[in-house]
């Protein structure tokens, strides 16, 4: 019988090997986003950086709760979790957020890299 090789595994390394970023802290279940939101922005996407956060433009308009709605809908959608996964530590009435993702970051942080080379 061959015995598989064990490994430790440390619940801050991340499957997808990213690393930490201005905006970007790890958390001990995931990730802590800083965000910059742009409500009624057009069709939401990762637009770049705004200083240490991540500036994320939302389709929806900043009243009863519709821009965060779609900011939680469009990170869970994006790093592929539920949206019970996505909760926001702090900042729900401010442009200005704290996010807290359980799970990878690495579909975002392909979109942050594209925002920023303008593909």
């Amino acid at each position: 019988m061959v015995q598989e090789p064990h490994h430790d595994t440390d619940p801050h390394d991340d499957a997808d090997g990213a690393v930490e970023k201005a905006w970007a802290r790890r958390s001990e279940t995931g990730w802590m986003l800083s965000i910059r939101v742009q409500p009624a922005g057009g069709c939401t996407r990762v637009v770049g950086l705004h200083g240490d956060a991540l500036k994320i433009r939302v389709s929806a308009p900043a009243n009863e709760g519709k821009a965060n709605a779609e900011l939680i809908r469009f990170l869970a959608d994006t790093l592929g979790v539920g949206r019970s996964d996505v909760r926001f530590i702090r900042g729900q009435r401010n442009r200005e957020k704290v996010v807290e993702v359980r799970g990878g970051i690495g579909p975002l942080l392909a979109l942050v890299e594209d925002a920023q080379t303008g593909e």
